[in-house]
């Protein structure tokens, strides 16, 4: 049974996965070349061919200037070279035979500089030496054989330099973030680089997009135009020209990937160079088995956008929720109760007449606590008729009103009604329910 439990376990681990190479030996450089579908294993005094097609191998003898050292591999369309990480050495891997063809001198100047290629140049990018950080891009003169600066920069604002950065290519344009800067004070200590620039070499414009969170990078892998930050806990899918990072699980391979050989990714597989007990080995990994299950996604970096879209959402958006609320409120409450019009009320979708004494008679009563009846006379009364006569069309006027305001509200009971005054008990006092009103200021005839 155990024996059927290993061999199943193996069946299904090599469809998933396949160890090419079991033990690398002493590997000095790894080279991909795109084109040709082919890896590169550069030893000593030999270098072997991998067909990433195929898996055949084949080894071959070389010839190499002295002094060589393995530094940067970097294939531009079918050119292959080695280019110093830290000074101006070029040196051109051609018919087996690995020869400088550069003008320069090991400056020592640009140490954990980016180097690239764009337009089928070779580009440098920052780079630390003598106490001090590049911050402009350098690139070889394939005629001339110098490094020629590319000062073409039209924008006011330019980034520090930083060295052991990443880069990231999309078109025109190459987005810088990570690695260290120098304190320009205490120019022995160096600060992890948090910022994020994106450079483009059509418009030679520099901008600056934000923030992110320090970068662990035990081993990185560029994949689609993103950066794969293997961690000790999980992998990060670094998009930073989406502004968006990912994280996902370990799978059986990533926690083993080797520090010392970059791992690569190629027509959707995984080509791994792990590391257990001093032996290093090459494993292809399907794309598909490269991640693990999804933990987590959120933007990579933070800027005045993403900080304003923060405020929006946990202060603008309460405040204007609450103001919402309340014009809410306000209009539930406009469309519950009366609203005085100029020449009449309106109730929900009923509306209701009046002549302008009868209009001034509610403005009145609703503007102040308490009415005199010889105010409202005064509204309605005429020269040429009695006092009496007056009384009576101001107590007719009345309950006019009363009657088209219960027919309006559907009540029986009468809004306006009177009392005799605490003060003299000879004078009528005149008040309206005002609970069913929209409230009005004070009302000046």
């Amino acid at each position: 049974m155990r024996l059927l439990f290993l061999l199943l376990f193996i069946s299904l681990s090599s469809h998933s996965q396949k160890v090419i190479i079991d033990d690398v030996g002493d590997l000095k450089k790894v080279g991909l070349d795109s084109i040709n579908n082919e890896l590169l294993l550069f030893y000593e005094d030999y270098y072997e061919v991998l067909n990433l097609n195929t898996y055949n191998r084949k080894q071959l003898k070389w010839h190499v200037d002295k002094p060589f050292n393995f530094d940067i591999f970097v294939a531009v369309d079918t050119l292959k070279y080695f280019v110093s990480g830290g000074g101006g050495m070029v040196y051109q891997f051609k018919n087996d035979t690995i020869k400088r063809i550069d003008n320069s001198f090991d400056h020592r100047m640009q140490h954990g500089s980016n180097i690239f290629v764009y337009n089928s140049k070779i580009f440098k990018y920052g780079g630390y030496g003598f106490w001090s950080v590049r911050n402009f891009f350098i690139y070889f003169d394939k005629l001339t054989k110098e490094w020629e600066v590319n000062d073409l920069v039209s924008s006011k604002k330019i980034p520090q330099g930083v060295y052991s950065g990443f880069d990231i290519q999309n078109g025109d344009d190459i987005y810088l973030f990570g690695g260290f800067k120098i304190d320009q004070y205490k120019r022995h200590e160096r600060i992890l680089n948090g910022e994020v620039w994106n450079y483009d070499f059509k418009s030679h414009q520099w901008k600056y997009l934000g923030k992110h969170s320090p970068i662990n990078d035990l081993t990185t892998i560029k994949y689609k135009k993103k950066l794969l930050n293997i961690e000790l806990n999980c992998i990060n899918e670094i998009d930073v020209i989406n502004n968006k990072i990912t994280l996902y699980e370990h799978n059986l391979i990533s926690p083993k990937l080797s520090s010392e050989f970059n791992s690569f990714f190629l027509n959707n597989q995984f080509y791994c160079f792990t590391s257990k007990r001093g032996k290093a080995s090459l494993i292809v990994l399907d794309e598909n088995d490269f991640f693990g299950k999804k933990i987590s996604s959120s933007v990579f970096y933070k800027n005045y956008a993403y900080w304003g879209s923060k405020f929006l959402i946990y202060f603008l958006l309460p405040a204007l929720l609450l103001l919402l609320v309340w014009f809410g409120l306000r209009l539930y409450k406009r469309n519950t109760k009366i609203l005085l019009l100029e020449n009449g009320l309106r109730y929900k979708n009923k509306f209701i007449e009046f002549d302008q004494e009868s209009m001034e008679i509610i403005k009145i009563l609703l503007s102040e606590d308490e009415v005199s009846s010889n105010r409202i006379l005064k509204i309605v009364e005429k020269e040429q008729y009695s006092h009496a006569h007056n009384e009576r069309i101001k107590v007719q006027k009345l309950n006019d009103i009363n009657l088209k305001v219960k027919t309006l509200l559907g009540i029986n009971e009468d809004i306006i009604t009177s009392i005799k005054s605490k003060k003299d008990r000879r004078i009528r006092i005149y008040k309206i329910s005002n609970e069913n009103f929209n409230k009005i200021k004070k009302y000046k005839p």
